[in-house]
Parts: structure tokens; sequence; C-alpha cells
């Protein structure tokens, strides 16, 4: 394997690549410290609810975020290919996508939430 150092000519276009999912990172750790820093006026109770619930979030979160790079990646391409149709398409399925299984897990996850709250190691 051949490591070889990037041009210093195409560092900018990389960081102007990078800085949006840098930026996004760091906005979800803002978010939950002010999340943090609210809830804890109500009390320590209030503060393991949130971290419990967070718990749900992220795994759900995964799941779209998922998604979300496989919708990248195929719209990047039909767009560089200038398949701008295509990149339409690809947007709205996942859309559509994201949207079913949203709504497939909604039902359950009030049905059975007491028995997701075991599966997360919540009690």
């Amino acid at each position: 394997m051949t490591l070889t150092r990037t041009d210093p000519a195409e560092r900018p276009s990389i960081a102007q690549l990078a800085f949006p999912s840098i930026l996004g990172n760091l906005l979800y750790s803002v978010v939950a410290m002010v999340q943090t820093k609210f809830v804890g006026e109500l009390g320590p109770q209030a503060v393991a609810a949130v971290g419990a619930g967070q718990r749900v979030f992220f795994a759900l979160q995964a799941v779209m975020i998922a998604i979300s790079a496989g919708t990248t990646a195929l719209v990047a391409r039909a767009w560089g290919a200038e398949e701008y149709d295509e990149a339409g398409r690809v947007t709205m399925a996942s859309l559509v996508l994201a949207s079913a299984f949203g709504l497939a897990l909604t039902l359950p996850g009030v049905l059975f939430a007491d028995q997701l709250a075991t599966v997360f190691g919540l009690d």
C-alpha cells in the first residue's frame, strides 16, 4: 500500500467539502449541552429521562444517517453525470423510504414502549 500526500492545491476543496459535516457534528453537541442545561433546572430525574430518550433517538438516527449517506452518494453520482432527473428520483425515493421507516416504527413504538425500554436497558 502506498500512502500519498494530498496536493496542497486540493486542500481548500477538501476543507470546503468537510466543513458542513464538521459543523453539523459540532451542532449536535451544542444541542445536547443546551438540552442538558435546560432540563437540568428540572432536576436529576428529568436529566436521566432525557438521557434515556437520547439512546432510543440515536438508534433511530443511525438508520436515517445510513439512508442519508446512500442518498448522498447516489445523488452526487447522478448530478455529476448531469442526470438531474435521476437525482430527483433518488431524492424522492429517499424521502419516501425515510418517511415509511418513521411511520412503520411509530405504531410499534407506541404499543410496545415498555418492551423497547427494556431492550435499551431503561427501567
